[in-house]
């Protein structure tokens, strides 16, 4: 491994130990649940597009590429619906909708893009 890989790992996981979010994420075809720590952004403001009025709030949770291994296929396929909870206050799980997946600039990250809870 390069170093620069190390210390983007290294730098990412104390980043998840900080401020990151216990999650877990169950696939709906079945198989075990899987935990991984997340760094979680609230949709704070609206994202507009271009000049017309169509706003959308973004719901984000990035993981790395070992974690929650096959969700990004499963939502592409889009044949199951996806949720991922995420621990938002201490002992209470939250529970999202998964719309759609990104693999980051980096390929050792992922972006997950929410539908905030009902």
């Amino acid at each position: 491994m390069n170093p620069f890989d190390s210390i983007q790992a290294a730098t990412f996981d104390v980043v998840t130990t900080t401020f990151g979010y216990n999650a877990t994420w169950t696939p709906a075809n079945g198989g075990a649940e899987q935990p991984a720590k997340v760094l979680y952004k609230d949709a704070t403001d609206k994202h507009g597009l271009s000049d017309e009025d169509f706003e959308i709030e973004r719901y984000k949770a990035e993981y790395k590429q070992e974690d929650f291994a096959g969700l990004k296929a499963l939502v592409d396929a889009a044949d199951t619906i996806e949720h991922i909870q995420i621990e938002l206050s201490e002992g209470v799980f939250t529970d999202f909708i998964v719309r759609e997946v990104k693999r980051k600039y980096d390929g050792k990250t992922f972006v997950a893009y929410l539908n905030p809870p009902a």
